[in-house]
């Protein structure tokens, strides 16, 4: 297997969740194809990627290369019926990041629906980062600020993490857990959030290495 320049595995396995709608397989293809993928061809695309996940093909990857590594995005449905399957990516899988990808409203919105949301993605969240097979592993928690939203109240570091239960976590260090704030219609591969995240966890899979 060939060397990197900080490890030993060819590709590096990043798995991609969140809610339906959230988000995910516009940054997957919006990294994947960059500029060449237009505003008004994500609706049409994106639109058809729905009627195909509703079908029941809901799992997509792709690989890139930044940071000096290779890596691999599993981007997984986010139906809660779909849900029973994402275990089955991170029990045969060394998954090194998670990609929690939400939508940046759900945050703010007061009303019930919204805040049974926010609960559900607490206990996911703590579900997630105490998994045997995820002890390890960095996970960035992508809030998408979506263009029909044209202010958004700003929300701190801290509010984002009481909002989620970071604080709550038990034997979780804050260093696996970041947060970031993105358009998933408008990331670029090489500039912006994304070569950041990729620095993040850059630095995380190197300290696991260590211990």
């Amino acid at each position: 297997m060939a060397l990197s320049c900080f490890g030993t595995r060819e590709t590096y396995q990043f798995l991609m969740l969140g809610p339906h709608n959230a988000g995910k397989t516009t940054l997957l293809y919006k990294l994947k194809l960059g500029d060449n993928w237009k505003k008004q061809e994500i609706i049409r695309d994106m639109k058809s990627i729905k009627d195909k996940e509703d079908s029941g093909a809901g799992c997509h990857y792709e690989e890139f290369r930044g940071k000096g590594m290779t890596y691999g995005i599993w981007d997984l449905p986010g139906k809660k019926a779909a849900r029973t399957l994402w275990p089955i990516f991170y029990r045969f899988l060394q998954i090194d990041a998670v990609l929690l990808c939400l939508d940046k409203m759900v945050l703010l919105d007061q009303s019930a629906e919204a805040l049974e949301t926010c609960e559900e993605l607490k206990k996911l969240i703590a579900f997630m980062v105490h998994e045997p097979e995820l002890r390890s592993a960095a996970f960035a928690i992508l809030l998408n600020e979506k263009d029909n939203v044209k202010e958004l109240e700003d929300l701190s570091d801290r509010d984002c993490r009481e909002i989620l239960g970071l604080h709550e976590l038990q034997l979780v260090s804050e260093d696996r857990i970041m947060i970031f704030t993105l358009n998933t219609a408008d990331v670029n591969e090489s500039s912006g959030v994304w070569p950041k995240i990729l620095e993040f966890f850059k630095r995380q899979i190197l300290a696991a290495s260590k211990d």
